[in-house]
């Protein structure tokens, strides 16, 4: 059985039931730093942020290609809410079970879902193993235009909930010591709204034979500079540690306040590392 890496620990026990940011992101994620040469040819670092994967409801065929060694499993508690932006799909990351003191995000949400009596915002964080892999979509902008740009070959997170543990964690076992690494899929997901974001099913495409480090470096060497990174890199799961690093208490009461709309009003922010969130 493998160990537990992360704050998250084992799945929980069933409880039942189914199924840096651009201008366009939602406010809070996790990014990753990469270098790229600017325009006055100079190498420049900044944080990119690192997406989930996710489908559309009825989304069919979409190719992904997993970085994971089999070995233990990284898992965390995010929120994932709407931000004070008004975009669904920022995420947090909980500290509840890290700090004494509790997670101030967990009571901001609380206290909005009852003063607004909206049941849809979640004040408790759920629970998630973390994977890595690379999004082998194609994505196409201003398409048949002269500005027309193509995208593929993009890091993603997956994000596996409670309930899809068995079901991914027994796909994993089926290249034995190879766990996820290599291996790529194409993956559907039901019409149903309510399903599980980052796929209902899971179809092997090349079982039995995942791709070597050394073929994934040749294959994805082009698509590891745009992005700015080494192949080696690139190619390998991100570190979770970094990338996921929790907020301090001090840095999520600011994340609380925003949530709830009191920054700038007064909040008192306790004394402590006030250093900027990276997200």
């Amino acid at each position: 059985m493998s160990g537990f890496a992360g704050d998250g620990g084992p799945p929980p026990e069933s409880r039942g039931g189914t199924g840096g940011g651009g201008r366009n992101d939602p406010m809070f994620g996790f990014s990753e730093s990469v270098t790229r040469i600017g325009r006055d040819k100079k190498p420049k670092s900044f944080d990119k942020r690192i997406k989930p994967w996710k489908l559309r409801a009825g989304d069919k065929n979409a190719a992904i290609l997993m970085l994971d060694p089999k070995g233990s499993r990284y898992t965390v508690t995010l929120h994932d809410f709407t931000g004070p932006d008004g975009k669904y799909g920022s995420l947090v990351r909980c500290i509840a079970r890290s700090d004494e003191r509790g997670c101030p995000l967990c009571q901001a949400l609380a206290d909005k879902r009852e003063s607004t009596g909206n049941d849809r915002i979640k004040a408790e964080a759920r629970w998630f193993w973390v994977l890595t892999a690379i999004d082998q979509r194609v994505y196409k902008f201003d398409e048949g235009t002269p500005k027309e740009k193509v995208y593929t070959n993009l890091r993603r997170l997956v994000f596996v909930t409670e309930q899809q543990y068995p079901d991914l964690s027994g796909l994993e076992d089926k290249e034995g010591d190879a766990g996820w690494r290599g291996r790529t899929f194409s993956v559907d997901r039901s019409e149903d709204s309510k399903s599980y974001k980052n796929g209902t099913t899971w179809y092997p495409t090349n079982a039995g034979n995942p791709k070597t480090t050394e073929e994934m470096h040749e294959e994805l060497e082009a698509a590891a500079a745009a992005y700015g990174l080494p192949v080696e890199q690139f190619c390998a799961p991100v570190d979770y540690e970094v990338c996921l690093k929790a907020p301090t208490f001090e840095e999520m009461t600011k994340i609380a306040a925003q949530v709830s709309g009191t920054a700038g009003k007064g909040v008192t922010v306790p004394e402590g590392d006030s250093g900027a969130v990276s997200y």
